[in-house]
């Protein structure tokens, strides 16, 4: 408004000194009274970028018992992430025979893991997520029980042979889904947590294993009782999107990432844009720095060398395309392996309080994430002008641009500004400032800078 002011007074100024040199008197325009049409920017019907962000909760880290109430209590800090979807690792009792305490070795699919609580503690949780706005998905494993599940010596017949990955698995035995029985069993006991706690959808372990027509009965029963249920496979076999998955793992990307630090942006750029590109319209990826399987193979420091550098990554990662996913700890830059496989007396528990800054800075990210959804529907630009930065654009016509730099090194880097957007004032997202960018802009080890321009 303050341009245009100045433009109509210039305007004024201008026609005046015409006044007093021409002679003759200017005509009167017609149309002078009628409202401009070309003043305001047309209308513009954008569609927001993704504004999911998925909080992966591993329940052992909270406390070694009453875990869900212990969830529960931090659930003002998950949501001041920025999170609308909370999933819960799986929160079945764990089978004993050659057990390795795996939690997808699961004893009763129907029942609860002591440690954790209760059914009413789980509904509590569930209840108070809603409240804020949060939507509650469960880990689930429908392709093998544990050896000792009543179901093994009950229905020997709801059973087959090991294949593939399961001959791997000496825990746990595959189920035969040629058995019509076993497929409405295993479809009644999830159902029965949608209307029995009310969960709004499925984190689907190694969802390959399953037939896909038994994913899409399955889906079908449960969005007849929850339509808006969300379906996250655990898989890269496109096809289980026609069963009606939601959303899919992005394991290229994660190893892509995973090396960034010994590689460049542009093995990453390469990993993103062969899922994204391969998924199809209304669908999603899942796009993470770490999660219970890479927590407990590599730890945060080996990969991302500090807290610095793990921000870093998942700044790139999370504005780059796809859904964000927190894993538990990661907001405050917990460094080291956990292994999920270990029992709840034994596990570690996280000290929330343990690095304030890094959990400032996660919420300040994720805040950032979610006020610039409108920007971020817009169209894509990557800059290459120095292969230790990650920088790119997104714009979207008559509405704004959005630039984000990431420093992929363990040194200062200097990153030259998009010729457009140089001398340009711009909203610096992280300090909530307004500054002019300048031509070269200097980025510290492993920071990472946002800002738009509207």
């Amino acid at each position: 408004m303050k341009k245009l002011i100045i433009l109509i007074v210039s305007i004024l100024v201008c026609a005046g000194f015409t006044a007093c040199t021409d002679p003759n008197p200017p005509v009167e325009d017609p149309n002078k009274d009628k409202p401009s049409t070309d003043t305001l920017p047309p209308v513009v019907d954008v569609t927001p970028g993704n504004e999911y962000v998925v909080y992966q909760a591993n329940e052992k880290i909270f406390a070694k018992t009453q875990s869900f109430q212990a969830v529960d209590a931090r659930l003002n800090e998950i949501e001041a992430l920025g999170v609308n979807v909370l999933w819960l690792m799986p929160i079945h009792p764990i089978g004993q025979e050659k057990s390795v305490n795996s939690p997808y070795c699961v004893k009763d699919f129907k029942g609860i893991k002591t440690e954790f609580g209760t059914l009413d503690d789980l509904k509590t949780l569930i209840n108070h997520a809603h409240a804020k706005g949060m939507k509650v998905i469960l880990d689930w494993v429908a392709n093998h029980s544990a050896l000792d599940n009543p179901w093994v010596t009950a229905h020997p017949d709801w059973y087959g042979t090991p294949s593939g990955d399961e001959k791997n698995w000496n825990d746990v035995k595959p189920f035969n889904f040629n058995n019509r029985d076993m497929r409405a069993a295993m479809i009644d006991a999830m159902t029965y947590w949608v209307t029995e706690a009310d969960i709004d959808g499925f984190r689907c372990d190694y969802a390959q294993g399953c037939p896909d027509d038994f994913w899409k009965e399955a889906i079908d029963a449960i969005r007849a009782l929850k339509p808006e249920a969300i379906m996250l496979a655990e898989t890269s076999r496109l096809e289980l999107f026609t069963q009606g998955f939601d959303w899919m793992y992005s394991w290229g990307y994660l190893g892509a990432i995973q090396k960034v630090y010994s590689t460049s942006a542009n093995s990453v750029y390469s990993a993103s844009d062969k899922e994204l590109n391969s998924t199809p319209e209304g669908k999603m990826r899942l796009r993470y720095v770490t999660n219970h399987d890479a927590c407990s193979e590599h730890s945060n420091s080996e990969l991302y060398k500090s807290q610095a550098g793990l921000l870093a990554a998942s700044c790139f990662t999370y504005f780059l395309g796809g859904i964000p996913l927190i894993y538990s700890s990661q907001e405050i830059g917990y460094m080291n392996k956990i292994n999920f496989c270990v029992p709840s007396n034994s596990s570690v528990i996280m000290n929330w309080s343990s690095n304030p800054e890094t959990l400032a800075a996660f919420k300040k990210m994720m805040q950032i994430y979610h006020e610039t959804a409108t920007l971020r529907g817009g169209t894509q630009t990557r800059y290459t002008s120095n292969a230790k930065v990650a920088a790119f654009s997104y714009d979207v016509e008559n509405v704004g641009s959005l630039l984000v730099m990431v420093n992929l090194s363990d040194s200062e880097q200097t990153f030259s500004a998009p010729q457009k957007m140089i001398n340009q004032m711009m909203r610096n997202h992280l300090t909530d400032t307004d500054e002019r960018l300048t031509r070269n802009i200097n980025l510290a080890p492993y920071e990472y800078k946002i800002y738009s321009l509207k």
